[in-house]
């Protein structure tokens, strides 16, 4: 069977989760891409040329390591939004990539095929391919509870202490979704108005996606979850993320990727839910054709 290895990629940090079946084998966390490559050199002896897929906290296609040199010349890339951290991001691909050749990057929500046209051509703030893959383990999860497709209808919603996300799912697919620039920089004087940003913003995207989509379900996760639902719990049904707690922020992003990483290369569960959200689709919005993977 095919090992997915999942990386949740921020400036300085690679979380690493590896699944095989659908199973969780291992999580790791690592501060220096030295360290992290030799972790992964350890597992290309176990198993060679491993898929593995990346997230990031940027705007992205879905990119091959093997193939892209810059995501300013990649075709219908929006080159205004490359921003010079993606540059060692673009480094640490391309250094994966000669690990193992089947080395990728998620796409963004904005690249989805199950997203209307007309809304990726307006919105540029629907979410990163970390919350692509937040939203993969989350409906992994319910459909190893028994869930149908036809049942998952709801938002998802991440709190955390200055900032927040939507993700709005029908009938399990990712629709349409709110990821707000925060430009709040730690100081003290500013935690007060960060604070009062925070619960507006929050308020005006629920009530703009529930008038939009006509849903109520609330799947929640973050540090400030209690006091969201005690602010609506009148307005929203709020249900709790199936992960442990201590999981939550830390690793489920890395795992959600591992299980699209394992889909895009084998049969079985994970490759259900590839399919479902139309990762592999080959066509105009992935910039790489995913229908050539494994």
């Amino acid at each position: 069977m095919a090992l997915g290895i999942g990386i949740e990629y921020n400036p300085g940090s690679w979380k690493i989760c590896l699944s095989e079946n659908g199973q969780l084998i291992e999580c790791q966390i690592f501060e220096q891409l030295a360290t992290t490559l030799v972790y992964i050199e350890r597992l290309c002896t176990l198993y060679p040329e491993p898929l593995m897929v990346f997230t990031a906290p940027w705007e992205t296609p879905f990119l091959s390591a093997s193939e892209i040199t810059d995501w300013s010349a990649v075709d219908g890339y929006p080159a205004s939004r490359f921003l010079p951290e993606q540059a060692d991001f673009l480094e640490t691909l391309r250094t994966f990539s000669k690990v193992s050749s089947q080395t990728y990057c998620l796409p963004s929500l904005m690249y989805l095929q199950t997203i209307p046209a007309y809304r990726r051509s307006y919105r540029t703030d629907l979410g990163t391919s970390r919350s692509l893959s937040q939203v993969a383990y989350l409906l992994f999860r319910l459909r190893e509870q028994g869930a149908g497709w036809d049942e998952m209808n709801f938002f998802f919603l991440e709190v955390s202490q200055f900032s927040w996300s939507i993700t709005v799912i029908k009938e399990g697919r990712i629709v349409d979704g709110i990821l707000p620039h925060v430009d709040f920089r730690g100081e003290d004087d500013q935690v007060e108005e960060a604070e009062l940003a925070l619960w507006e913003g929050l308020t005006r995207g629920l009530i703009g996606l529930k008038e939009i989509h006509q849903l109520g379900d609330i799947v929640l996760m973050g540090e400030r979850s209690e006091a969201v639902m005690k602010r609506f719990e009148q307005s929203y049904q709020f249900y709790a993320f199936p992960a442990p707690p201590a999981e939550q922020n830390m690793m489920v992003a890395a795992h959600g990727a591992s299980l699209l990483a394992e889909g895009l290369e084998t049969h079985g569960s994970p490759a259900e839910l590839v399919a479902w959200l139309k990762i592999q689709a080959n066509n105009e919005d992935n910039q790489a054709s995913v229908s050539s993977v494994g």
